[in-house]
């Protein structure tokens, strides 16, 4: 059980290599989003390396850490939902032994024994990890921002670039750059209007810049800033691209 706040996870989120957080998307729709699957699921210990991370899931042989399926407390044919609170990591050969009801059928659903086992292995594997390896992949921000079955193996990485990588690149790559220009440049307007020298010039435009960057970084922190400005940040793009096809083509 996680006693992470949202804040704190959501940061370590965001460092994830993509190959890493494609790890719970498979789980993600009604009963919950991929970062809320890797927020509960994922001991804390191990939320702050992506190399931990994996170990846990694909498991290692060298360790003795077996591959952990997410498995279902209530099986999803007993209408038990793909939720957070009705998902644990489990070691997969278990999770495939557990087999179908012979009563009812279904496949069976863990007893409250089954599941203290697996939160106690669980817990057991994630200090091997952490105690196995020191050199930490993720660093903690300064900034606070507020399955047919899916009990199957991890599915493999996929190597396609989407949309949604396009999206984020956007987001995270060029709207803070966008944004300490569009400050730098009213800045210099302003003070040349004014008639200030240039060192003030300069100074006073840097300053206006960096400002601009960390108000869009702390917007971009919150998940639904991010959306809300990376759609406003790709319509922008495209008007900018209009105008320069229409001026050079």
């Amino acid at each position: 059980m996680t006693t992470q706040t949202f804040s704190e996870a959501w940061t370590y989120w965001l460092q994830l290599p993509k190959e890493v957080q494609s790890k719970f998307h498979h789980l993600s729709g009604e009963g919950g989003s991929a970062f809320e699957f890797f927020w509960h699921e994922i001991p804390d210990t191990l939320k702050d390396s992506s190399t931990e991370i994996l170990t846990l899931l694909n498991g290692s042989p060298e360790l003795g850490v077996p591959n952990h399926d997410f498995s279902h407390i209530v099986s999803d044919s007993n209408g038990g939902p793909t939720s957070p609170d009705n998902i644990i990591l489990e070691d997969s050969s278990l999770n495939f032994k557990r087999g179908n009801d012979p009563l009812t059928g279904n496949e069976a659903n863990m007893t409250p024994q089954e599941v203290d086992a697996a939160e106690f292995s669980l817990e057991e594997q994630a200090d091997l990890i952490d105690a196995t390896f020191t050199d930490d992949t993720l660093v903690t921000s300064v900034l606070e921002v507020p399955m047919e079955n899916a009990d199957i193996l991890i599915a493999p990485v996929s190597d396609t670039f989407g949309a949604a990588d396009v999206f984020e690149g956007v987001v995270d790559g060029i709207l803070p750059g966008l944004a300490a220009y569009k400050c730098a440049e009213a800045a210099w307007n302003c003070l040349d209007e004014s008639g200030a020298d240039d060192v003030d010039k300069v100074g006073y435009t840097a300053l206006a810049a960096g400002g601009g960057t960390l108000a869009t970084v702390a917007v971009l922190a919150n998940p639904v800033g991010a959306a809300c400005v990376g759609i406003y940040g790709v319509y922008k793009l495209g008007e900018l691209g209009c105008k320069l096809w229409s001026k050079y083509a």
